[in-house]
C-alpha cells in the first residue's frame, strides 16, 4: 500500500514534536530509521538502485516534517498574538516577541492569570515584553505595580523607555540588579542583587524569566528560596522556558524543597510552569 507523502510528513512532524523536539534530532532519527530499512531491504534482495534513493527520500520527508511542525508553531503564535492584541489597550506596538523574549502564547497565559485575581504586587525576574503586558493589566485595573529585576543595565534602560512611551511607567518599576554572589545551603549562586531593591512588599505573582541559562546550571533556582518569605498565601509563580533541561532541574529541586507547592505545565512552545500553594487551577488556555 502506498502511503501518501503528506501523511508521511505529518506523521514525522508529530514524531518530531512529541519525542524529539529539535530538527537535528529529527534528522538523526530519520537517518537511523532509513539506514536500518536499507539493511533490511538488502537482506531481502532489493536492488542497490532502490536502496540508494532512500537517503534522498529521507531528506525530503524529514524536511517536510520539520517545515510542517514549524508552520504549526508559527500559526499558534500568531493566534496567541491576536488574542493579546484584542485583550490589551496599548498606546504603541509591543516590542518583538519570541527568540529569547516571552513568546505570545506564554504572554496570553500571563495576562489571563493577571486578570483571574488582579494582583497588587507583581515581581518579574528579568524585564521586557512581560513587564509591558503586566503594567498594562495593572493600569487597566487601576492599581498595582510590577517590579522587574534586570541584571543588564542597557536592557533595563530600554524597558523603562518603552514603558514611558506607552504611558505605563506609573505601574512599573525596573530595577537594575546586577548578578552577585548568594549562598543557599552552602552552595554558591550568581543571582540578582536584592540590596538594589528596597521596596518592602508582599508578592502576589512572581514571573521567573532569568537569569540567562548560560550563567550557571539551574540558574533560576534561587528565585524561590530567596523570595519565598515575601509570598502572599495566594501567590502564583510562573516560570518561562520550562521545556529546557536547566528549568526541569530547577523544578525538581523546587518540588523537593517546597513540597506544599503544586506545579502545572501549560502547553506553550517554550514551556510555562505555573505553581501555587495547594492545588493548581485548571489550565487557562482557550
Amino acid at each position: 500500500m502506498k502511503i501518501p507523502f503528506r501523511f508521511q510528513a505529518v506523521t514525522l512532524g508529530a514524531f518530531h514534536t512529541a519525542f524529539l523536539g529539535t530538527p537535528v534530532r529529527t534528522v538523526f532519527a530519520g537517518t537511523v530509521l532509513f539506514a536500518g530499512l536499507v539493511i533490511v531491504l538488502r537482506g531481502f534482495g532489493v536492488s542497490d538502485v532502490w536502496c540508494a534513493s532512500l537517503p534522498t527520500a529521507t531528506l525530503v520527508i524529514v524536511s517536510a516534517a520539520i517545515l510542517y511542525d514549524r508552520n504549526e508553531k508559527h500559526y499558534r503564535q500568531i493566534e496567541a498574538m491576536v488574542r493579546l492584541a484584542n485583550a490589551l489597550n496599548l498606546k504603541a506596538p509591543l516590542p518583538p516577541l519570541r527568540a529569547w523574549r516571552l513568546a505570545p502564547d506564554a504572554g496570553a497565559i500571563l495576562v489571563q492569570w493577571l486578570r483571574r485575581k488582579p494582583p497588587q504586587n507583581v515581581v518579574e525576574i528579568g524585564c521586557g515584553v512581560s513587564t509591558i503586558l503586566t503594567a498594562s493589566i495593572l493600569k487597566e485595573q487601576g492599581s498595582g505595580t510590577v517590579y522587574a529585576l534586570e541584571h543588564d543595565a542597557d536592557q533595563a534602560m530600554r524597558c523603562r523607555q518603552q514603558l514611558e512611551l506607552m504611558n505605563l511607567d506609573g505601574h512599573a518599576k525596573v530595577i537594575h540588579a546586577p548578578l552577585v554572589d548568594h549562598f543557599i545551603d552552602g552552595k554558591h549562586w550568581r543571582w540578582y542583587d536584592l540590596a538594589e531593591w528596597s521596596d518592602a512588599i508582599d508578592i502576589d505573582l512572581l514571573l521567573v524569566d532569568g537569569p540567562p541559562v548560560w550563567t550557571q546550571p539551574a540558574a533560576r533556582y534561587p528565585a524561590l528560596p530567596l523570595l519565598y518569605d515575601r509570598f502572599t498565601p495566594d501567590c502564583v509563580v510562573l516560570m518561562d522556558d520550562a521545556n529546557r533541561r536547566s528549568e526541569r532541574a530547577v523544578l525538581a529541586r523546587w518540588k523537593r524543597e517546597f513540597s506544599q507547592w503544586t506545579w502545572k505545565d501549560e502547553l506553550t512552545e517554550d514551556g510555562l510552569l505555573v505553581g501555587t500553594q495547594g492545588v493548581v487551577q485548571q489550565g487557562l488556555r482557550s
